[in-house]
């Protein structure tokens, strides 16, 4: 035992030494993961203008009952989420429809407004392009026939109504039942949307978009952390671990003493970062949702769940250091494995994109289950339901990096 802290005495020495390198290469992969997760927050916040469908709006829309509508649908309706509605004069809504910009307009011909209610029914159009059949046109298509629906519900009650105060009730205040029908209809329209459950289904672990980004980038910059180590390993004496083994340090000792000093140089290194990491959660907790109304504390605390996580992407690394112990094979299999899971794992784009196949796998994965477990610490769910599937992660990248070293000393290679 005393020769196992010895070694392991030795190895926290020369991660002091790489220490300097480590941090320098540690800020600049921040750098670049700040500027990606900027550069992908700024893309998302102007793609969500232009996800609107946009519906021109000609003919007569200055009436009070029209402006009240537009109103209520742009800024009471959930329509409003989807559906721009923008008055212009004719041929400028042609010409829209002709170069794509709307996907249809709305004719509203003189005396629409002062006709609802009555008996007499004059038509608005809904003008869309001959060869339009996107999502866009299924919308507007929709929204028209829900609009002409209740429509035309609430001018057969009110002319209904008309009908039976005239025979059935000659005595009542006509005017005033009418009012409170009219009234009715429209408090209902404002409040239909508490009819429904709005659920936001998000891009994976029913995150935000820019929630899911945050712990993806988190899991892709910890991953690719182990790099940075590359001169800590590229530096082992070949003959050392022989005579470790001569002198009764077994490969688990070696292994352990490495991996453990690999995980404290990795914490130390990132202890700015998870310093950070609240001041992060508040600066951005206005844009994501799932960060709203949580404290600095609460923040601190759940950002400790970082640490079993980058303990995991620690073994993982030092397993690949071991299979390809060479300087520049082993950082080029260090890049090509982080890229290649990462991209899997949907940490370069949203899992929900991948067939269900591939997003199985992707979840199972070493990276897949860090960024799950950071999902869940941005989300407020549990991480801790998916603390053993790290530990035993960590566990096999460390039997099976003492196999390769056990294999080594046998084979006489090193």
């Amino acid at each position: 035992m005393s020769g196992f802290f010895v070694y392991f005495r030795a190895q926290l020495r020369r991660c002091v030494r790489v220490l300097p390198f480590v941090l320098a290469v540690t800020l600049l992969l921040a750098v670049a993961a700040a500027l990606t997760g900027k550069l992908l927050a700024d893309n998302e916040m102007n793609s969500l203008e232009h996800q609107k469908v946009e519906l021109g709006l000609v003919g007569e829309t200055e009436s009070s009952y029209l402006r009240m509508g537009r109103f209520i649908m742009e800024h009471v309706d959930t329509s409003g989420f989807a559906i721009t509605f923008t008055p212009m004069r004719r041929e400028e809504a042609e010409s829209g429809l002709r170069n794509g910009r709307l996907v249809a307009y709305l004719d509203i011909p003189e005396g629409f407004a002062e006709k609802l209610g009555t008996a007499e029914q004059i038509p608005a159009v809904c003008i869309t392009a001959s060869d339009a059949a996107d999502v866009g046109t299924r919308l507007i298509d929709d929204l028209t026939s829900s609009v002409g629906d209740l429509l035309l519900g609430a001018q057969n009650a009110i002319l209904g109504m008309n009908v039976y105060i005239d025979r059935y009730a000659p005595e009542a205040d006509k005017e005033t039942t009418l009012d409170l029908l009219k009234t009715g209809y429209t408090s209902t329209l404002i409040n239909r949307t508490s009819l429904l459950q709005v659920q936001t289904v998000g891009f994976g672990d029913n995150q935000s978009l820019l929630a899911y980004y945050l712990c993806a980038l988190l899991t892709l910059f910890i991953a690719l952390w182990g790099m940075s180590a590359a001169p800590l390993f590229a530096r082992r004496s070949k003959e050392l671990s022989g005579l470790l083994t001569l002198r009764g340090l077994r490969p688990a000792g070696q292994t352990l003493a490495e991996l453990g000093s690999f995980a404290i140089l990795m914490t130390v290194s990132m202890a700015p970062l998870l310093c950070g990491m609240p001041m992060l959660f508040g600066s951005l907790g206005d844009g994501i949702p799932e960060l709203k109304g949580l404290s600095a504390g609460a923040m601190a605390l759940r950002a400790l769940w970082a640490l079993p996580a980058g303990l995991m992407l620690a073994s993982t690394s030092y397993f690949l250091y071991e299979l390809a112990p060479k300087g520049v094979g082993s950082v080029l299999l260090q890049f090509l494995t982080v890229l290649t899971m990462g991209y899997v794992c949907g940490c370069m784009n949203p899992i929900s994109f991948f067939p269900e196949g591939m997003r199985a796998l992707g979840e199972v994965l070493p990276m897949g289950v860090a960024r799950r477990m950071l999902a869940a610490v941005v989300s407020r769910g549990s991480p801790g339901r998916l603390l053993w599937p790290v530990l035993g992660y960590t566990a096999l990248f460390y039997t099976l990096s003492t196999l390769l070293r056990r294999g080594r000393i046998r084979g006489g290679a090193q």
